[in-house]
């Protein structure tokens, strides 16, 4: 069995093989139901259709009722002919440490129904939340699938080919210590703009005070200055 797991990241989401018959394509998230093919549908979230938020998740649950592809949720109250996702058996199964995406939820799930090869597309996890949160956890069941025989392929376009720094060791190579010299760069380049702009932000501010202090001595002294103006603008165009 050939599974593609595609989440939203458009660097590599349409690059599954969606139209190869020997791919089962297993999508989640609702910025994917436009997708050309859908085999296996998951929602791994609970918090759909609570008060307050915005219309979109009433579309995305009502659209989820019109499929006839499996789906797998945590909550199947909303979802009639959805199954339940079997994640106490996975954690009964691998351990509660690295579930930290749909994702990789899903791989574990994968993993366990016989899967024999794995693409993973839609994923760069490249942002810092993804980075810190949920990365480690596909880099896991990449290992997991790995040492069980199971093929892994990512499109070159993922950041998830990159495998994490080694602690003690990457920050002492050629590219670690070029960032940190370009970090010290750009941090030195950064406090000299803002304290350029700090400057710059006080002369505008004394500026503007002697420019009222001015246009008040007008009034005071000269009479309204810009109802002058006005005046003399109107007799022009006359």
């Amino acid at each position: 069995m050939k599974v593609a797991l595609i989440g939203t990241c458009p660097s590599s989401r349409m690059l599954a093989p969606y139209g190869d018959p020997e791919w089962q394509c297993w999508v989640c998230s609702p910025d994917n139901i436009q997708l050309p093919h859908i085999d296996v549908w998951f929602d791994i979230h609970g918090d759909l259709l609570y008060p307050g938020y915005p219309k979109w998740e009433e579309r995305y649950v009502d659209w989820l009722r019109q499929q006839t592809f499996p789906i797998f949720m945590q909550r199947t109250d909303l979802v009639p002919n959805a199954k339940e996702f079997p994640a106490k058996e996975l954690v009964a199964q691998f351990g509660a440490y690295w579930f930290t995406s749909s994702l990789a939820w899903m791989m574990a799930f994968a993993i366990t129904q016989g899967a024999t090869e794995i693409g993973i597309y839609g994923a760069d996890m490249s942002t810092r939340d993804e980075y810190l949160n949920q990365r480690p956890g596909m880099h896991y069941w990449m290992e997991v699938a790995a040492g069980r025989g199971i093929k892994v392929f990512i499109p070159p376009e993922s950041d998830l080919l990159q495998p994490p720094p080694l602690y003690g060791y990457s920050d002492t190579s050629p590219m670690g210590r070029k960032l940190v010299v370009r970090h010290k760069e750009l941090t030195d380049r950064v406090k000299t703009l803002n304290a350029e702009l700090k400057r710059i932000e006080g002369e505008k501010h004394h500026l503007q005070g002697a420019l009222d202090q001015t246009e008040y001595d007008q009034i005071v002294w000269s009479g309204d200055p810009f109802a002058r103006i006005a005046i003399n603008l109107n007799l022009e165009k006359s």
